[in-house]
């Protein structure tokens, strides 16, 4: 279905932006995948380069930004090279085996403690450069551990995914997303099984669906599934306030505290 999803989305008027991020994984069991990742990339090169040729774009920054950026972006990648002993800018999912998969880093990218405030400030410069650095309207590829996932998160307005723990990832965001449905299956069903996609648009194999999809998640038609991905996103994370650590720990306290006296 990618390749038909991404047809799909660059030929959509008003133009969208496209930002792709397959697993780290991806066609390392079915060389099928592999293929279809090869033709989604290629045809996101196309698309960059008719829109180049096009010359007509949203303004965005200046072509001095857009350098500045860049240069921005080298230096900040042999900071984090440096805090990374030494791993190449995009390759610290490497340097970083076993303490982290692949999938992990992809997430957050975070070489050891999340209390490492260096890498940390350094990592959000270095996301704030990279979008930055090209013209808006440019479609994206993203591999490797940086922008990270949750980064690429912020700067979408819709996820289109199959099932995968990527879609709980993002329904805290509260944003619209869309899961495939590759072999039709009847809804009810489809979201009984899967149950994170119960505040899903569904896509079937041919993708029909996907022109209404992101009429309804990026306007101008109601977005009818917004009420139900904020059920959605109570019943599966909590409530935001206090937040998930903090009732975490107030569920130990409390079991050790019955511990303690039992009744």
């Amino acid at each position: 279905m990618g390749p038909k999803i991404i047809r799909t989305l660059i030929a959509h008027e008003p133009r969208l932006r496209v930002v792709y991020k397959p697993h780290p994984l991806t066609g390392t069991r079915d060389p099928r995948a592999t293929r279809a990742h090869r033709q989604i990339v290629a045809l996101i090169e196309q698309a960059n380069r008719q829109r180049e040729a096009g010359g007509s774009g949203p303004p965005g920054e200046s072509e001095s930004g857009r350098l500045a950026a860049a240069a921005d972006l080298s230096r900040l990648g042999a900071q984090l090279s440096g805090l990374a002993g030494g791993a190449p800018a995009q390759g610290w999912a490497a340097w970083l085996r076993p303490q982290a998969d692949e999938a992990t880093l992809s997430r957050d990218s975070m070489p050891g403690t999340d209390g490492d405030a260096e890498w940390r400030q350094l990592t959000d410069a270095w996301h704030a450069a990279y979008w930055r650095s090209q013209e808006p309207w440019r479609h994206r590829v993203v591999t490797g551990p940086l922008p990270t996932l949750y980064d690429c998160f912020d700067h979408a307005d819709l996820l289109i995914s199959d099932i995968s723990s990527v879609v709980a990832d993002f329904i805290a965001t509260g944003k619209p997303y869309a899961v495939a449905n590759p072999d039709g299956r009847d809804e009810a069903g489809f979201r009984a099984e899967f149950p994170t996609a119960a505040a899903a648009y569904l896509l079937d194999a041919d993708c029909a669906a996907l022109p209404d999809v992101i009429a309804q998640a990026t306007g101008p038609d109601p977005d009818r599934l917004a009420g139900a991905r904020r059920e959605l996103k109570g019943y599966l994370l909590g409530p935001d306030h206090p937040d998930a650590l903090a009732r975490f720990s107030d569920a130990v306290e409390a079991l050790a505290t019955r511990g303690a006296h039992p009744s």
